[in-house]
């Protein structure tokens, strides 16, 4: 894969174009982690945003041509029982109707084992917080080039200093200063197809013009130090 590429698949959310759901089979897998449906609630929910490319690599049923017909979402249920992880399974799909048993055996094998995994990563995604904050403000605040040599050489690799500069000058010139970060999730994706073991973290900013973004901050691993690899952002409706 070219190095170049690598930049596009890290920083970019997958969007699964979904056919026609008039015709479907809908799958809930329970969560239970936690001991209130808050915190289970907001698990479904940011296992919902995982990235379909490294869910298929747990899922050999999930594939390229099902992808089109499969939708992911979380269900809260009025009675107050467990939240739900939800598939939702377009029939009219020849690849999801042809293999639905092997797609419903795969989810319900991997995504309680997604949970737990994630779950296990909380204590990273709370001491990486900090340095993607750091990071972002430095993006908006800093000058020269020193934010980029501290980087991933992923990072140098994919992008010149001189168009990282432009993109900084771009968003700086557009939104200014940034008045507030928020935290919103964490994914923690083990090593799959070319990209190594890494962490992806979501922040909402919001500036003084009343403009918002939603920024992706993926780090990994390097010499025992964590440095960005790969980032991000699109404007945001609050």
């Amino acid at each position: 894969m070219e190095i170049r590429k690598l930049i596009t698949i890290v920083l970019s959310f997958i969007i699964i174009s979904a056919c026609n759901f008039d015709v479907t089979d809908i799958q809930n897998i329970e969560l239970d982690n936690y001991s209130n449906n808050k915190d289970n609630a907001k698990l479904a929910e940011d296992l919902m945003y995982y990235d379909p490319r490294y869910i298929a690599s747990k899922i050999p049923a999930f594939d390229e041509d099902s992808s089109t017909g499969i939708r992911f979402g979380y269900f809260i249920p009025s009675s107050g029982g467990n939240p739900s992880y939800k598939v939702t399974y377009s029939l009219k799909n020849s690849s999801v109707s042809n293999n639905i048993d092997a797609l419903k055996k795969g989810f319900e094998s991997f995504i309680p084992k997604l949970a737990d995994f994630h779950v296990s990563k909380k204590p990273i995604f709370k001491m990486l917080n900090p340095e993607g904050e750091s990071w972002l403000n430095s993006f908006f605040l800093e000058e020269g080039t020193t934010l980029l040599e501290e980087s991933s050489e992923l990072l140098k690799k994919a992008i010149t200093p001189e168009k990282f500069s432009e993109i900084r000058a771009t968003f700086k010139n557009e939104y200014g200063a940034p008045l507030n970060l928020s935290f919103v999730r964490a994914q923690y994706y083990e090593k799959f197809m070319d990209l190594p073991e890494s962490v992806s973290l979501y922040y909402s900013v919001n500036f003084p013009t009343g403009k918002n973004l939603f920024i992706r901050v993926a780090m990994h691993q390097v010499n025992e130090k964590w440095v960005v690899m790969g980032f991000n952002m699109h404007p945001r409706k609050v």
